[in-house]
């Protein structure tokens, strides 16, 4: 089946001036066009790899063969064309970071959703991303692109145009191609079933317990010396990530602020002596204000220390190993048929929860695991069976 040539059409896109957020205003011809459309596919970029706060900077849509490149950052009006995107079938790639930015700029979150990437772990795929499922469905090699780049430029170069425009100009024709796949298969049910779980947990994340933001990956090996300087050294980055506009990585990684805090505990000397440091670190007196504040550590007294957190241990499941195995056999033979990957059926700590509790009625696996239908579909021989 062809696909149809989509023309690209600029929606008062920015061309001149980065800087200015008083642009035109979106024509109502288009948000009344986007309104009358039954689905809409739809990309987002943002600027988070290179900016303190991600900003939405593009918008790119796919409707009725039209495809056209918004920019938000110019157009005080987005916020009406996502109104008109309401009840509409929202058609996307790998989309729960674009949910993200839908709901945290605009307040918008899809009724429904057909996400592709879903649609081809469902039936097996081996390969993920949209550049691969282009060319194995049209023979079109996409040109590696400008992923890392800042999207919030302006003008943006001709080569990110194309590429924003390439993220949705195949979206709809996959659409119809995924689901007739699906449907021979008779897993179209699970893709819709899928989408709306997606949705689901965005709008309902797990509940965590709320730590310190200071406490990055790894500073629960520290102990409470180090703890201090971590601190410290924490909030020194955000302040110079926040003043230098980029993100906190550029400024100093989490490894390293790990390794610097211990280091600076350990030794009675400046940080300009530490081994890492380096020009990204000297740059703009960053240095000056690294050393201040480690000194402020330094002085702190012992009781002023941040204490170590000690994890709650967690209930200990009795997990029954023979019905561990048992079920986990027939998840993986289920998947080997089916030709898609084991643990999208259920995953190693949902078969020990499944493994821990008597099961006589299936439906426990929805209302109280939070399986979807077709999973507990797939299990529900082999959890109900107990021998």
């Amino acid at each position: 089946m062809p696909l149809s040539n989509g023309k690209i059409e600029i929606i008062f896109m920015t061309i001149e001036k980065a800087e200015f957020y008083s642009g035109p205003l979106i024509p109502e011809e288009f948000i009344e066009r986007i309104r009358n459309e039954e689905e809409i596919s739809i990309d987002l970029e943002a600027d988070g790899l290179h900016h303190y706060n991600a900003r939405l900077c593009l918008i790119q849509i796919n409707a009725a063969d039209r495809i056209s490149i918004v920019d938000p950052l110019a157009n005080k009006n987005a916020s009406e064309l996502f109104e008109a995107m309401k009840g509409k079938l929202i058609i996307l790639h790998s989309g729960a970071y674009d949910l993200k930015l839908m709901h945290d700029d605009f307040g918008f979150v899809p009724d429904r959703v057909f996400d592709t990437m879903l649609a081809i772990q469902l039936l097996g795929y081996e390969k993920l991303g949209l550049a691969d499922l282009v060319l194995k469905h049209f023979g079109v090699e996409l040109a590696k692109g400008p992923q890392k780049m800042d999207w919030s430029i302006r003008p943006l170069p001709e080569n990110m145009m194309e590429y924003a425009a390439n993220d949705v100009k195949y979206l709809p024709e996959l659409r119809k191609r995924l689901a007739e796949e699906l449907d021979s298969k008779g897993r179209l049910g699970w893709l819709y079933e899928s989408c709306e779980h997606m949705i689901y947990t965005f709008l309902h994340p797990a509940d965590t317990v709320h730590e310190e933001r200071w406490r990055v990956k790894g500073a629960s090996g520290l102990d409470r010396k180090a703890l201090a300087y971590l601190r410290e050294f924490w909030a020194w980055r955000e302040r110079e990530a926040q003043e230098s506009d980029v993100p906190v990585f550029k400024i100093l990684q989490n490894e390293k602020l790990i390794e610097l805090s211990v280091w600076c505990s350990e030794e009675l000397k400046s940080v300009y002596e530490w081994p890492l440091f380096d020009k990204q670190i000297k740059r703009r007196q960053r240095g000056e204000r690294l050393e201040k504040a480690r000194n402020a550590a330094k002085r702190l007294s012992q009781d002023k220390w941040p204490l170590r957190k000690i994890r709650q241990p967690q209930t200990q499941m009795d997990v029954n190993p023979e019905v561990f195995e048992r079920i986990k056999s027939a998840r993986d033979v289920a998947a080997e048929a089916l030709g898609i990957d084991p643990p999208l059926i259920a995953n190693h700590k949902t078969l020990s929860k499944i493994a821990a509790l008597t099961i006589d009625d299936p439906e426990i696996l929805v209302t109280r695991l939070g399986l979807m239908n077709w999973q507990k579909d797939i299990l529900s021989n082999a959890v109900c069976r107990r021998s």
